[in-house]
């Protein structure tokens, strides 16, 4: 069972501070006042619907930032090769 307490300490009212709670009479009612709670339940197959759907593919986009990637990654191999034989005759 899981409890998540619901009342703000800035606005609650002031009976929830003075009445004690039936679920622990030791404690207000303000320190035990769920605002969710129950069982942990298993989640459906495919994860819970959310209402958010993926965003649709531009059909090889993804292959031209990686060509674009391969492409600036072999330059500067270049460019530090040449300065490094560059520098290496000193």
């Amino acid at each position: 069972m899981i409890v998540v307490h619901g009342l703000d300490p800035a606005n609650q009212p002031a009976a929830a501070t003075e009445k004690m709670s039936s679920v622990a009479p030791d404690l207000p009612l303000a320190a035990t006042a769920p605002a969710l709670c129950g069982p942990l339940q298993m989640m459906p197959a495919g994860g819970a619907d959310t209402g958010v759907t993926a965003a649709a593919t531009n059909g090889g986009n993804e292959m031209g930032m990686i060509a674009l990637g391969g492409g600036l990654l072999a330059a500067a191999g270049s460019a530090y090769a040449v300065r490094r034989s560059m520098t290496a005759g000193r």
